[in-house]
């Protein structure tokens, strides 16, 4: 795994990395009935996995100091990620839904009783497996919940440190808006991110550091494409699209 590939790696599940689709790719499956009776239901609404429409997320990087860019993410349903593996949710991220652009991101998240797995995910255009998956929320969800998690992405040793700061009122996202603070370090690179997850919604925003700033990298290919279009369609400062 190339060093500018590990840092974008880092951050889940919003790492924007290119996932050109092809031949041998994920498969459709069938919805784990039995694993998602079992799942708690908080988990299933801080983080539905059923398909939906593309929704708006907003994410920020370099300590604040990065542009917003306005994302979308789609909930495409149920699928095996590789042959023999079981079925998962599979969560894109694209720029733009109205234009045929290449996927950002994507993991697939399956159910497990207490927690939701990230089992796999999109690393440099190939599959990458999460060895063993890794937690993505794990109840309860409540303020000073924590869990952590040591293993390898794509081979390579990682570990992940997470924590439920806060749980808050959001003036855009709402009344019960759950704060979780993740910190990731991986070939010796480490990212730290605060997620914001609204109830009946799923994951509305996500800011943190990449370890790695090298022109060219596509967080800034897609910071100058998203600051084109702003410019485009009169927004300055960094304003939020209507929705």
């Amino acid at each position: 795994m190339r060093r500018a590939q590990v840092a974008l790696a880092l951050t889940a599940p919003l790492a924007l990395v290119g996932c050109p689709r092809g031949a041998g790719g994920p498969a459709p499956a069938q919805a784990p009935t039995a694993a998602l009776a079992a799942l708690d239901p908080a988990l299933a609404r801080w983080c539905p996995l059923d398909p939906a429409p593309p929704r708006r997320v907003m994410a920020q990087w370099g300590d604040g100091s990065g542009p917003p860019v306005f994302l979308l993410l789609r909930r495409q349903g149920w699928q095996a990620p590789a042959p023999g593996a079981p079925p998962h949710a599979a969560l894109e991220v694209v720029l733009d839904d109205a234009r045929r652009l290449p996927v950002l991101a994507a993991e697939w998240v399956r159910p497990a009783g207490d927690r939701l797995l990230v089992g796999w995910r999109r690393v440099g255009g190939a599959l990458a497996a999460l060895e063993p998956p890794q937690p993505l929320l794990v109840a309860p969800l409540e303020p000073g919940r924590t869990w952590s998690w040591a293993g390898r992405i794509d081979g390579v040793e990682a570990t992940l440190e997470a924590r439920v700061a806060a749980l808050e009122a959001h003036p855009r996202w709402g009344p019960r808006t759950l704060v979780v603070e993740r910190r990731v370090r991986l070939d010796g690179l480490e990212s730290t991110v605060q997620q914001r997850w609204c109830e009946d919604v799923g994951l509305v925003e996500e800011r943190g550091d990449f370890p790695v700033q090298e022109l060219g990298l596509p967080v800034d290919r897609l910071r100058a494409r998203q600051l084109a279009r702003d410019e485009q369609l009169g927004l300055t400062g960094g304003a939020a699209p209507t929705d």
